[in-house]
């Protein structure tokens, strides 16, 4: 039998990186995005197939979700590595990749308003529906990480709760 697949982007370092190992421990073949936390990942992956003796448990994928390309590149390897590991579809979509940077509102520029509505927001959608046949192949769940600042306003942060509240939405 083989195992359900599920991606986590941002799943190199912090909640991303315990969400893919709990995914793993779980069972989950564990496609892990990263876009500067390749090594993390890696060696994530490697401490994984070290207790399941050796048995591959994911794969790394690094795309820069900013641009377009990076986010296609994404979607195909994606679709690929389910193929690969012959499973039915993608079981678990989880929307973890996130910018944080606090900074005054008077300063934040257009482009990084853009760049956090980029990717909190439309690399979610458009993930999701580029993956929509795949998701609903395996009964796929999605799940949107948020923030505990949702709903508040936090000095430093508007760009930030703006674009995680659009996530959540």
């Amino acid at each position: 039998m083989t195992k359900g697949v599920a991606l986590v982007t941002g799943g190199g370092r912090r909640i991303g990186a315990q969400i893919c190992a709990t995914l793993i421990e779980e069972g989950w073949y564990v496609i892990v995005h990263a876009r500067t936390s390749v090594d993390e990942a890696q060696a994530l992956l490697d401490e994984a197939s070290q207790k399941a003796n050796g048995e591959a448990c994911g794969e790394v994928v690094k795309a820069d979700l900013s641009s377009d390309e990076g986010l296609a590149f994404l979607i195909d390897a994606t679709k690929s590595i389910i193929e690969a590991q012959n499973a039915a579809g993608l079981g678990v979509l989880v929307h973890n990749a996130s910018i944080y940077n606090s900074k005054d509102y008077a300063s934040v520029s257009l482009e990084e308003l853009r760049l956090n509505n980029r990717i909190h927001i439309e690399v979610p959608f458009l993930l999701t529906q580029s993956l929509s046949p795949v998701l609903k192949a395996a009964s796929g769940c999605i799940i949107g990480m948020v923030d505990t600042s949702l709903g508040r306003a936090w000095e430093g942060l508007a760009h930030y709760t703006a674009s995680k509240a659009g996530l959540r939405q």
